[in-house]
């Protein structure tokens, strides 16, 4: 394994426990397609989470968030997709893609910046049905 590829597998596994200490549920990890990968799956008691964690070294001149183009976008978006039909996820749970932003100074020494709903996909649900604005009246 490459000190790239460890600072990578490092910043999964910080990421992770980060969600654990909110109480979510890590659903999996590195979930994988042909068109691209999904490295966190967390489900926060409300919604689905696709987390894509990118971890770079503190020096780095660009946010780790902006390796997230939209051509990043579309294949996490297609991994979800996948992912959903895999487990069989019910239609209609709400999702979210969370950026996670991970600044490695050692294995041990990190800052963690994660970007709740950093983007989204019509082709989910955002909202749970409760949250919802009803516009007519039943």
């Amino acid at each position: 394994m490459t000190e790239a590829q460890k600072r990578g597998y490092r910043g999964e596994q910080v990421v992770a426990a980060e969600y654990r200490n909110r109480g979510c549920t890590i659903c999996t990890a590195n979930f994988r397609i042909a068109s691209g990968e999904l490295d966190l799956v967390v489900y926060d008691g409300t919604y689905l989470r696709f987390v894509e964690v990118k971890t770079r070294s503190p020096e780095t001149a660009f946010a780790p968030s902006e390796a997230v183009d939209s051509a990043k976008q579309s294949r996490l978006v297609s991994a979800a997709r996948a992912y959903c039909k895999a487990a069989k996820i019910e239609p209609g749970t709400p999702v979210r893609f969370d950026v996670a932003e991970v600044y490695m100074h050692t294995l041990r020494d990190y800052d963690i910046n994660i970007i709740e709903d950093a983007f989204f996909d019509d082709s989910f649900v955002r909202e749970p049905e409760s949250k919802k604005k009803r516009f007519f009246k039943k």
